[in-house]
């Protein structure tokens, strides 16, 4: 779950500042969702995937809700 929205940002070419920034969220949320798998909730998953031009259950899928 994490190692995708690590996946789809480098993908882009953007840093964590920059995936941050477009979100609208802290860089350390981003790093501690991608390095630590930290939860988050359901308004920024949907600012972080919008911000990559993604749904939400590409980054975090249905069948992984539990443990997002």
């Amino acid at each position: 779950m994490h190692n995708r929205l690590r996946e789809l940002r480098l993908e882009r070419g953007w840093q964590q500042v920059k995936l941050a920034v477009e979100a609208g969220v802290s860089p350390s949320t981003i790093g501690n969702i991608e390095n630590f798998g930290y939860r988050t909730a359901d308004e920024r998953k949907q600012r972080i995937a919008a911000a990559l031009g993604v749904e939400v259950d590409d980054i975090w899928p249905p069948d992984q809700a539990a443990v997002a």
